[in-house]
């Protein structure tokens, strides 16, 4: 399920928490727009540098150039205090757009704090009750909790936004605060669609699996209805549920979902060149998952010669770590069909890319140690596999928790290697250890669950633990 999940000045801090605060001189006031004729000449002024400085800083966060976006946005925070006051509703959108680049920066603890001002301002300055502005700060918040991993206070606001935004959805005018929403504008169903897309993903973390799955459902069958079949925003919905599918074992639903995605992005053409090779490797992932190895080989294939293109042209981001990605998942292809040189070779080449930046690759960099280990131990270099487990370990122990599935399946290969050296009795105890971890996470009738206890019987049975195996989950 997790396959798959900073320097900031203090000033910026002391702004967003200063915006929480406002004086009777300070109070917000709708009425007045950023365009407001009764603006002194000295505002209108500032308003221009504003919106120049604004549009140069989503240029730059755009371009990835935080630091530089950090300072404009600075500087435009502090215009639009001048201009309007500091709980001026002109404050709280400069404040969202700190939010976005915080999170882009990978800082969502200082974008939550962001998204929070922005939210206290709006509810001040609009009209009490439902409005669409309010329901979508809180789905910003929502988000950025989620991100952070604040993931009950992420359901607690996400369930607000979502109530909000389905009370904002007849027809009929609804408030905006003290104005009337203008009925010409584009519906409001793909903006409930994103939030019940973030709902969904708030309930898979907490295990409410089956909520989950009628989220993305529900989220899917509104973003089919107004956007185009290979939308971004509806194959990201369409994606998640598959990966919900694959988790929770149903993998002909999965299978068909990624069928569905890679068909629908292929009729685009050109237009999907860069979505296409991710969509692709999430379907051979699934052909290697059900043993249709044949079929995953040429997805895998098809999959890393779009990549290269998309790369070649510039228009893949990431794409060295994606190509690197593809080598690992093609690499566990070949073990299977015992080609160790060349699985050996793309393991090592992909571990030389991610192994650059551990602490974002930590995932796949576990994964790939694994792998190799379990290569050296069917070739009986159990001192060298021994070596490598340990090292996947003590990358999860440092990145990743000892309670993820990363680490249940680390030290599921360390009890391999100690049944290898004829250590039972340990590789049994480390192999109880895992099922643990695994049956926390997903309940005795996940298939992952149900491969761990059928290992475990072998063993108990072999070392005749006859009290073990009737402690067992059935």
């Amino acid at each position: 399920m997790s396959r798959s999940r900073n320097s900031i000045t203090a000033a910026l801090v002391v702004l967003v928490m200063g915006s929480l605060h406002c004086t009777a001189d300070d109070k917000p006031d709708p009425r007045r727009a950023t365009g407001d004729p009764g603006l002194n000449e000295e505002q209108r002024a500032n308003l221009k540098r504003y919106h120049g400085l604004r549009r140069l800083a989503l240029r730059l966060l755009e371009q990835k150039s935080f630091r530089a976006a950090q300072d404009k946005v600075s500087r435009a925070l502090l215009l639009a205090g001048q201009i309007h006051g500091r709980n001026h509703p002109l404050q709280a959108q400069t404040i969202a757009l700190r939010g976005r680049l915080y999170a882009a920066m990978g800082r969502h603890d200082l974008a939550t704090d962001s998204f929070r001002a922005e939210l206290q301002i709006w509810r001040r300055a609009l009209y009490p009750g439902d409005n669409v502005v309010v329901a979508d700060c809180l789905h910003r918040l929502g988000v950025s909790q989620l991100l952070a991993g604040n993931h009950q206070d992420a359901l607690q606001t996400l369930v607000k936004a979502v109530a909000m935004k389905r009370a904002t959805l007849d027809d009929g005018p609804k408030r905006l605060g003290k104005q009337y929403r203008d009925p010409s504008k584009p519906p409001r169903e793909p903006a409930l669609a994103a939030s019940l897309h973030a709902l969904a993903q708030v309930h898979w973390k907490l295990k409410d699996h089956d909520k989950a799955v009628a989220l993305f459902r529900e989220a899917i069958a509104l973003r089919r209805k107004h956007l185009p079949s290979a939308h971004a925003d509806l194959v990201q919905s369409l994606a998640a549920l598959a990966v919900c599918y694959e988790a929770l074992g149903r993998y002909n639903l999965a299978a068909r979902l990624h069928s569905d995605i890679v068909a629908k992005l292929r009729s685009r053409g050109k237009d999907t060149a860069a979505r296409l090779p991710p969509a692709l490797k999430r379907l051979a992932d699934m052909s290697l998952r059900t043993g249709k190895l044949d079929r995953a080989d040429k997805q895998y294939t098809e999959a890393y010669t779009l990549a290269a293109a998309a790369a070649a042209a510039g228009s893949m981001p990431n794409a060295v770590a994606f190509l690197a990605e593809l080598d690992s998942r093609r690499a566990i292809l070949y073990a299977r069909t015992k080609r160790t040189a060349l699985a050996e070779s793309l393991l090592r080449k992909s571990l030389a890319v991610f192994l650059k930046n551990v602490k974002a690759n930590a995932d796949p960099v576990v994964r790939c140690l694994i792998q190799l280990a379990k290569l050296q131990r069917e070739q009986q270099q159990l001192n060298l596999a021994t070596k490598t487990i340990r090292r996947a370990l003590n990358v999860v122990r440092k990145h990743q928790g000892h309670r993820t599935y990363a680490y249940a399946r680390a030290l599921a290969e360390l009890g391999e290697v100690y049944a290898a050296q004829k250590a039972h009795e340990q590789s049994a105890r480390i192999m109880g250890r895992a099922f643990e971890i695994v049956h926390k996470l997903y309940g005795i009738k996940n298939p992952r669950t149900r491969r761990l206890r059928a290992r475990l019987v072998e063993l108990y049975t072999a070392l005749g633990w006859k009290d073990k195996l009737q402690e067992l989950p059935k």
